[in-house]
Formats: structure tokens, sequence, C-alpha cells
């Protein structure tokens, strides 16, 4: 006899969708299924410092896998047969977890926009926006370990749609494509603004936004230019790569689909070395914190290795308009307002005590910058320089 338990699980900050199917094969010759006990937990790395909500000290960490492995023995102490780890954490780190806690029967993933599954190491993470869908299912003889097996389904045109939703989205859907299909100039060269490209290295389009935050960012209506513009690689959130030709309201509406203001600051040259080394401590892995600059600022990044004997990336050749950086010259940098916001807490010191130019109330969203440039060089095309930051 079979006992069957049917769970769907969705947590939108995991972006991870799965349905499972447990069975317990227990043989009853009453044909009475045996309930199975399931275990769930939910761990994840350290996303603290992302949380620009919460105050210092408000909240304090606990080390995941140590608290993983508590928790999966404690909930196999209270009788669960299968124990399931909800994430939202980096591949490395969910196979780090998986490594060291072998009491988990299986892990169910997020933050990572791909799909992945690796049943070796009992790890499926399936993937964002409702892309896939994983069907699992987990089967339990009695004294035997628990056996995994899933299909993946992929979500395409295929799938019959709901007529009712259909028309409820098509309604609202049609509002939008015609706002979105405007153009607003054109592209010469392919621009990606995903987070899996600008959250390591140097993006066209980043540089592209970063010319035109630098170009014309007014207090009133009189020009002020920024010397330099700072954008970090979480302030862009494009999710799919845009061909040359049309750019339209669409993907840049795409790209910040959240408010983002932009604000302009006085800091040293000294200030900004400190600013552009302190936002690459992540590389080469994932840095939402990496700098984009505009066409006057470029530098280097030196990545630890065996030879130069490095424990974490150094900023190096910091070149305004191609010569190096004046340490003491105060320069115009336009930066979101959301940094300055919670820039000492991420260990931003140079921000504190930087004189504002251009405050919040009086700050632009970034997109709308955008907008303006594009309404005001009409035929401007998408074609800006490379080679801003460079790694070695």
């Amino acid at each position: 006899m079979c006992c069957v338990i049917y769970v769907l699980l969705r947590w939108i900050w995991c972006d991870t969708i799965s349905t499972m199917c447990i069975t317990g094969d227990y043989g009853s010759a009453d044909h009475q299924a045996k309930p199975i006990k399931v275990g769930l937990l939910a761990v994840s790395e350290n996303w603290l410092k992302s949380c620009s909500q919460l105050l210092p000290g408000e909240l304090e960490y606990e080390d995941f896998i140590e608290s993983a492995r508590i928790t999966a023995k404690y909930l196999i102490s209270q009788g669960a047969e299968v124990v399931l780890a909800i994430t939202h954490s980096r591949l490395q780190n969910d196979y780090k977890l998986m490594e060291e806690v072998p009491e988990i029967t299986l892990l169910l993933g997020g933050h990572d926009h791909f799909f992945k599954d690796d049943l070796g190491k009992r790890i499926i993470k399936s993937g964002e926006e409702w892309r896939w869908l994983s069907k699992i299912r987990i089967d339990i003889a009695p004294g035997g370990k628990p056996i995994v097996t899933y299909e993946r389904e992929d979500i395409t045109s295929d799938i019959p749609e709901d007529l009712r939703i259909n028309a409820l989205c098509d309604k609202y859907q049609e509002l939008c494509e015609q706002k979105f299909k405007k153009v607003l100039c054109q592209t010469a060269l392919e621009l990606n603004p995903t987070e899996e490209f600008v959250r390591f290295k140097e993006s066209a389009v980043c540089n592209w936004v970063c010319d035109v935050c630098c170009e014309d960012y007014s207090l009133y209506d009189g020009d002020q230019s920024a010397d330099i513009c700072l954008l970090q690689g979480f302030s862009f959130a494009g999710k799919a790569a845009i061909p040359p030709g049309d750019y339209t309201l669409g993907n840049l509406m795409g790209m910040f689909p959240l408010s983002l203001l932009l604000c302009v600051v006085e800091l040293s040259g000294e200030a900004i070395v400190g600013i552009l080394n302190k936002g690459v401590e992540a590389l080469p892995e994932e840095c939402g914190s990496i700098h984009h600059v505009n066409s006057r600022l470029a530098y280097s990044v030196v990545l630890p290795s065996s030879e130069n004997g490095l424990k974490s990336p150094e900023v190096k050749d910091v070149l305004y308009e191609g010569n190096p950086i004046d340490i003491k010259r105060v320069y115009k940098v336009a930066v979101s307002h959301k940094v300055l916001k919670v820039a000492e807490k991420y260990g931003y010191t140079w921000y504190k005590d930087a004189p504002e130019i251009v405050e919040e109330e009086h700050a632009s969203q970034v997109s709308d910058v955008v907008i303006m440039y594009c309404n005001k060089h009409k035929d401007c095309v998408i074609n800006p320089s490379l080679g801003r930051i460079k790694m070695t």
C-alpha cells in the first residue's frame, strides 16, 4: 500500500516552484496508508548586507550550515523520514551545505535564475519567473533510504491557458504594450543588462546609462553635469539581452522596474578609489556592488591568485580622462539615493559627510533621465566606449 502526499511549494523569495509527491510503500495488510513525516527547514547564506531596511544590529546571523545541521537532526529526532531544505543561496553555497549536512534528503534552492539538477548532490533549483516546474517524487521503503526522482517541465506556449485569466491579463498587457513599444533610440550593439552579466564585469548598456546620467543632470533647469557616475551592478535588473536595433521604453523599464533616484555628491579622488575597491570585494564571484562608470573614468581590477598573493580583489590604475585620478581633487559624482541611504552600513564611509549637490528632494529617476536624454537627442545611437573596467 502506498501513502502519497502531494505538496505544492511556492516561495517568491526563492524564485522557485516545485510540485512534490512523496510515497511510502509499507505493504499494509489492511490497506491503510501509514503517514509519512516530512521535515522542512529554511536556511540561507548571509544576505543581511543586502537588506536595506534593517538597522545595524537588528538581526544576528547564525551560520547557515550549523543551523541546518542542528535543525535537520532535531527534525529526524521528531520522526521525520524526509528532510527538505529550502534555500535562497548561490549554487556554490548550496553544494557546501549538502556536503556538510548529510541529514538533508533534498535541497530545493532559489536565488540563481537558471534550472539546476544534481541528484548526486541532492539538489534541485527550479529557476525563475515560472519558466520551469519540477515534479519531484520521493519513494520510501521500510528501513531504506529515500529515493528521489524528478521530471522537469518546461513552461511553454504549448500548455493550455486559462481563458478567464487570459482575458484579464490581455487587458493590462495591451495597455503596457502600447506604451512600452515606443522607440526611444537605436542601439548599434547588443545590450546585456541581465544580472548574470552586469554583476560580474563591464556592460555596454551600463556604460551608456552612466554616460547619460553625467551629460546633463540638472538640479533645476540649468545644466549641471556630474563629473563621474557610479552605478552598482544591482541597480540594473534586465531579464534578457537586447539585440541591435530599436531600444524601447519597454527595454528601459525592464532594466529599471523599481525606483532608482539619482543624487549628486562631492567626493575626493581618494574617496572614489576607496569606493571602487569596496565595490569589487566579491569578485570573481557574483558581485552586485561592482561599480559601472561613465566614459571619463576607468579602472583595473587585480583578482587574487597564487602568483600575486592577494587575499581579495584590488583596484589599480584609476584614470580620470586618461590620467591618474587626482586623489585630492573634489569631483561631482552621481550615485543612486539608495546607496547614500545605507552606505555607512555597508562600509562605504566615504559617503557619510559628502556634501550633496542634488539631494533626494530634487532627485530624478534614472529612467526619467534616460528618457529626457533620448528626447533631447532625437537621433542618438547607443554605442558607448568599452574597456572601462579591466580585470587581470
